[in-house]
C-alpha cells in the first residue's frame, strides 16, 4: 500500500469525509507538502500501488482521476502552528 496526504481546511474536510474526494484533487507524498501547500487538516490516504499510476505525478504531487471513497482515508489531522521561542 502507498499512504500520500491531501492538507485543506475545515470546511472542505468536512465536505470530504462525507463524499470522498473528487477527480482532479492533489495529494503529496510526503506530510511536509500538504502542509505547506494545502492547508492544516490532513488527510492520510491509501492508494493501491499496484494500481496507481499517473502520467502528471511530479517528485511531491499528483492528482487523482476518479473518485475516492471516504473508506479509504486512514486518518485526518488537524495540524496547529509550532511557535518556538
Amino acid at each position: 500500500m502507498l499512504y500520500c496526504y491531501h492538507g485543506t481546511n475545515e470546511e472542505n474536510a468536512k465536505l470530504i469525509l462525507e463524499n470522498g474526494f473528487r477527480p482532479g484533487t492533489y495529494f503529496a507524498h510526503h506530510l511536509e507538502d500538504a502542509l505547506a501547500f494545502g492547508g492544516k487538516y490532513v488527510f492520510r490516504v491509501e492508494f493501491d500501488e499496484d494500481k496507481f499510476s499517473n502520467k502528471d505525478s511530479t517528485p511531491w504531487q499528483f492528482w487523482i482521476e476518479n473518485t475516492i471513497s471516504s473508506d479509504k482515508i486512514k486518518s485526518l489531522i488537524k495540524y496547529e502552528e509550532e511557535i518556538i521561542g
